[in-house]
């Protein structure tokens, strides 16, 4: 299928004005998700919404565990909406593929509600990060895949790093399962064997 290419010249060329006052940065970030919404074609404002759905992490995860944070307003979805997933999610009837809310969302909340874990070693918290990466390494585009793919390895060689650091056991703290997370498990050289994948690898472990 031929990708039809979108340009937005006139948004880019605002992004400065958006990030250079830094003292509006909380709520410049809210102002700019509606003006994406506002001027993306909805199939790439898809795309900025993969990167939102880490504050309905949040805010579902606040929910389930009734902290009093009140949900992210830099998440798509408001706290009346979550409520009414996870009522509904109660019901085992329902099916999570119907619902329009993402998938990975609702496979948690199902889990947390039945106390039955999906990924039984680690925390209902990395539990939900890894479902979440799961979902973004689905993305029909990818350069936004190789992206969210790079975050993941990234978050997990600070964390190997600190666990390391801390002697602490790394196996169920870090997120996803590939040739990365095996040597940050296994591997006891200092650049965990994966420097050739990361040559900025020494600048990173020197900052820990």
């Amino acid at each position: 299928m031929m990708m039809i290419k979108r340009e937005y010249h006139c948004l880019v060329a605002g992004l400065p004005a958006l990030f250079f006052d830094t003292t509006r940065l909380a709520a410049t970030l809210v102002e700019w998700k509606e003006q994406l919404k506002d001027e993306l074609h909805p199939l790439d404002y898809k795309l900025v919404e993969s990167y939102f759905l880490r504050y309905d992490n949040r805010s579902i995860y606040n929910i389930l565990t009734k902290k009093e944070d009140l949900p992210d307003p830099l998440g798509n979805y408001s706290r009346e909406l979550i409520e009414e997933i996870i009522v509904l999610l109660k019901d085992e009837d329902t099916d999570m593929n119907s619902l329009d809310f993402p998938v990975y969302l609702s496979r948690f909340i199902r889990a947390f509600q039945s106390e039955t874990p999906v990924f039984p070693e680690k925390s209902w918290e990395n539990q939900l990060s890894q479902l979440y990466y799961k979902h973004l390494s689905t993305i029909d585009n990818p350069f936004i895949r190789d992206w969210y793919g790079y975050e993941s390895d990234l978050t997990n060689i600070i964390t190997a790093a600190n666990c390391r650091k801390h002697q602490l056991d790394v196996r169920n703290e870090l997120v996803g399962d590939n040739e990365i997370t095996e040597n940050l498990i296994r591997s006891s050289a200092r650049d965990f064997g994966i420097s050739n994948e990361f040559p900025l690898l020494e600048n990173i472990l020197r900052a820990v």
